[in-house]
Order: structure tokens, then sequence, then C-alpha cells
């Protein structure tokens, strides 16, 4: 799959209004929280690392989520940080395994030692969230807006991401798709071939947030049709989705063809020259006509007989 490109979290476009579309930077001064992922029975039978499913009263307080309840303001970023010396870790929304109640909690694998920042979480509300490699390791984060003076309004983000210049290029047996949202949003797509969707790629979405999207479908079928549409999800769990597109894979095509085509298109193979390939193919073509005058000699033989 081709790489993503990566973009500044810092500032998020937030959409006001529906009939201009005008855009703000929200320029509230957003927090990082940490959340560490522990397991101090890595390595060590003796400790006791069954949280089980509780979250305020686990078995080991020492174990999953530290801290694992968290109250931010809309627009705080979590840094999700695995001490987990035996495993990685994807933190993920509720409920499991399809992640769906608040998708852009949903973090990539992150390896041991390793960490990962979310993008700003701006929907107020109670959030559960768990490890998907262990679910039993569970935590809630609580976002909800500051209270008393000294702050400005919060900005509430009701409006879903715009998708335009959305692009297929098929091949034989991959599809590029891509496409551009007028705010950071994560990336997916729900692609069919009999009139449904049959699958989703990928799954779980990627929650990073970006303004440019692109995904190579793979395994096609040669020359069929397909149908497809795309899905992004902004900081605030507004869902964007496109209008259903068709697109079909193009036909395989034979060695000799794509001889041809790259002769056509003064495109080298195998570091011959186009006058190499010429002449390679002259050769084939005249051991191709000797077996034919062969064969054409044998079926005489066999007719006079």
């Amino acid at each position: 799959m081709a790489p993503y490109s990566y973009l500044s979290l810092s500032d998020r476009d937030i959409l006001t209004s529906d009939s201009d579309r005008l855009i703000k930077k929200q320029e509230a001064r957003a927090a990082v929280y940490d959340v560490r992922i522990e397991n101090p029975s890595a390595g060590n039978p003796e400790i006791d690392c069954d949280i089980g499913n509780s979250l305020i009263t686990p078995l080991n307080p020492d174990c999953g989520f530290i801290p694992r309840t968290i109250t931010i303001n809309p627009g705080d970023q979590i840094r999700w940080i695995n001490n987990d010396a035996d495993r990685s870790h994807d933190p993920s929304s509720d409920p499991h395994p399809t992640h769906e109640a608040y998708p852009i909690l949903n973090m990539v694998l992150i390896p041991s030692g390793g960490s990962v920042v979310s993008s700003p979480l701006m929907s107020t509300g109670v959030w559960g969230c768990h490890s998907h490699t262990d679910s039993n390791f569970r935590c809630i984060i609580t976002v909800s807006s500051p209270g008393g003076s000294g702050g400005g309004a919060t900005v509430i983000d009701k409006t879903k991401p715009v998708i335009t210049e959305v692009k297929i290029i098929p091949a034989e047996t991959t599809a590029t798709i891509s496409w551009k949202t007028d705010e950071p949003a994560s990336t997916q797509i729900e692609v069919g071939s009999n009139g449904t969707y049959d699958y989703i790629v990928p799954n779980p979405l990627d929650p990073r947030a970006l303004y440019f999207h692109e995904i190579i479908l793979d395994d096609l079928v040669p020359d069929k049709k397909y149908h497809f549409r795309v899905k992004s999800i902004d900081a605030s769990n507004n869902l964007g989705v496109s209008e259903d597109i068709v697109f079909k894979t193009l036909p395989l095509i034979s060695a000799a063809e794509t001889k041809i085509i790259n002769i056509m298109n003064g495109m080298k193979e195998n570091g011959q020259t186009q006058e190499q390939l010429i002449k390679s193919l002259q050769s084939q073509l005249l051991e191709l006509l000797k077996q034919l005058v062969g064969l054409l000699n044998q079926l005489k033989l066999i007719q006079q007989k």
C-alpha cells in the first residue's frame, strides 16, 4: 500500500457554516495527556496481571492503562505509551471488537517501548476504551467542556468532512483510490461487486487525521466491475461519505502484447533497448514460423498415408 501523508495536528480546521463553508482555525491551546500501558507480569510469572472485567478496582492496580480514567477538554490529545515489554498494543474505542463508538480513538499498533499521540478529541462525552490486543486492559476518557470563566466558548463541530476529488486508477488486479477532505479526517473504503459492500479497507479504519487519502485495493479479478464509496471521520466524530462509484479492472494482456506496448511507448524491458526488443521479437517470430512449417509438413505426411 502506498504511504500516507502525515499532517501537523497543532491546528484543526473547524467548519462553522453549512451555507458558505467558511473555515476557521481553532485557537484553543490543547494539552497532551500521557496514558501508560503497563504489564509488570512481563517476564515475571509471579505477578498476576489479570485485570478481569473490573475497570475501577482491577485485581492488580499496576496493570493495564495508567491512569485508567482521565478527564480532558475538547481539543486535547492523548499520548499512549506502551511500557509492556511482552507485546504491542493498539488502544481502541469501545465496543470490542468493532471499535465504532468513537473511531478517532482507534490507534495504530504501538510496539513495546513506543508511543503515539492521538488526534485532538473534540466530541464531548464519556468514551470507553481498551487495548484491542488485550481487551481486559480497559480505560475511560471523559471529554468535557471547561467550566468557569477565563476561557473562550467551546467550538462544537457538527459539520461532516467534505469529500472531493475522488480518483480511481484501475489495473488488472489492483486499483488505487484517492480523495481529499477539507479537514483532517480518517481513511476508509467500502468495496463490493454485487450491489452490496463486501468488505472494508482498512478494517479497522485508519484513524490518522489527513487531508489527502490514498488506498490500494489488491487481489481484484481482472476485467470485472466493482463499486465503492469512501468514508472519512473527523475528530468530532462527524462522518463524511462519498457517492457510490463504479469502476472496472483492466483485462489481462499476454506477454507478447506487453512487449509490443513497451516498444510502442519506447520503453525498456529488462535493460533492453527498443532496437534489441524488436530483434528479439523478430527472432521469436522466425522460430514460431519454423515450428509452423514443421507442423504443416507433418500434416501433409499424415494426409498422404
